[in-house]
């Protein structure tokens, strides 16, 4: 069974998605079979960087019960990858996310989610959904504050 690492800051622009798919292409480089989400909800970028600009099925086709979740993978050179929408056309439940995950696990040698840089319900998924947390932060005092302060909520969730 695979293991689900969440990539995690509550602040944007600190490398999460560099790291998400640097970190997988890296792991695929090994010969490990990879899995990259999208969990940034609100503001996906995930598959912008990979060139994804419009898929017809995303995680939130998935999250809002229009899609299975294999239907929502893309292959990415040597990577799997499941982008989010820039624009949801429907409501959706992000603390399914552990759920659907669950589905595909046992494909993948690594699931590595991006995730949103807010406190919220995004946020929570990817803490959920994770068996790790490697969290990223620049050297200055707000970011390492809230770095400090999402590190205490995954540690509550027991991740």
């Amino acid at each position: 069974m695979g293991k689900v690492i969440g990539i995690l800051s509550l602040k944007g622009g600190v490398g999460k998605t560099t790291s998400v798919v640097s970190l997988g292409a890296a792991l695929a480089s090994f010969g490990k079979k990879v899995l990259l989400v999208d969990a940034n909800f609100s503001a996906p970028n995930l598959g912008i960087h990979l060139n994804l600009i419009e898929p017809q099925k995303t995680i939130h086709h998935v999250l809002s019960g229009d899609a299975e979740i294999e239907e929502a993978v893309y292959d990415f050179e040597n990577l799997h990858v499941i982008p989010a929408s820039v624009y949801p056309k429907k409501q959706f439940d992000p603390l399914k996310l552990k759920e659907k995950l669950k589905k595909i696990k046992n494909k993948y040698d690594f699931i590595l989610i991006d995730s949103s840089p807010s406190l919220n319900n995004e946020t929570l998924a990817t803490i959920i959904s994770a068996d790790e947390l490697f969290v990223v932060s620049t050297p200055d005092y707000s970011t390492l504050t809230m770095t400090l302060k999402a590190i205490a909520v995954a540690k509550k969730r027991g991740t």
